[in-house]
């Protein structure tokens, strides 16, 4: 089942704004709605947000193994339409993506005419940089394997919302960034059970700045579909 990113946000928009929080947190009524999306993982990707502060690197990384075989793995990309195209439309010359994922957003930047680098803690399943566009070096956020200014656009789509310090992790995205960094993130409320491995929730604007280190603070933010969509202009910082 591919369901887009458009369609399962009507799903999570439904869930967060119209469901009593008395019933949004009740497990026996959460567990069929998001057996749809985990399958047989259910149980487990439900208990993540109990158990995430005390898991080993092998036990997190367990986790991550779970959620790549769910039925939402199955499609493309996290981001939706507005999104992709804020990022398309934004971004110019040397592009990194960040968090590259399955390589959706860094084949559309090449596509687009960029030389562009995807960066991630392990490659894209079935990567070939001949046919992807793109060149992938492996290494994570909270240290990137990159001199400062690297890349005139650095993007980051749908990943912030995992990771732990999320002001290092923009920090370093600021250093290897030349000009323009491009951020989306989900706009979602927080609850104990969901479909997804995040650990950060950004309902509302001030929530997202609130989470930007002081050297982001001049960002401008936008909703784009059901997400935001955050630019950081380096020129003016």
């Amino acid at each position: 089942m591919k369901a887009s990113r458009d369609f399962t946000a009507v799903i999570n928009w439904i869930l967060d704004n119209l469901c009593p929080p008395i019933l949004r947190d009740c497990y026996p009524l959460m567990f069929p709605i998001y057996w749809i999306a985990g399958g047989k993982h259910t149980s487990e990707l439900l208990r993540y947000k109990d158990l995430y502060p005390f898991l080993s690197e092998t036990e997190y990384a367990k986790y991550y193994d779970y959620a790549s075989k769910t039925r939402l793995a199955e499609r493309p990309t996290d981001l939706n339409k507005v999104g992709l195209q804020f990022i398309l439309s934004n971004a110019s010359g040397s592009c990194l993506d960040a968090g590259c994922g399955r390589g959706y957003v860094a084949k559309r930047l090449a596509e687009a005419g960029h030389t562009v680098s995807g960066v991630d803690i392990v490659p894209p399943k079935n990567y070939s940089p001949e046919s992807d566009g793109y060149t992938f070096v492996s290494g994570s956020l909270d240290a990137l394997p990159f001199p400062d200014g690297s890349f005139e656009t650095v993007t980051c789509t749908h990943v912030l919302e995992h990771v732990p310090d999320m002001d290092a992790a923009v920090s370093e995205l600021l250093r290897v960034t030349k000009k323009r960094l491009l951020i989306v993130l989900p706009r979602q409320r927080e609850y104990r059970y969901t479909a997804d491995l995040h650990i950060r929730f950004f309902p509302y604007e001030y929530n997202v700045r609130a989470a930007l280190p002081v050297s982001a603070r001049n960002a401008r933010i936008f909703m784009v579909g059901s997400d935001w969509g955050i630019l950081i202009d380096r020129e003016t910082s």
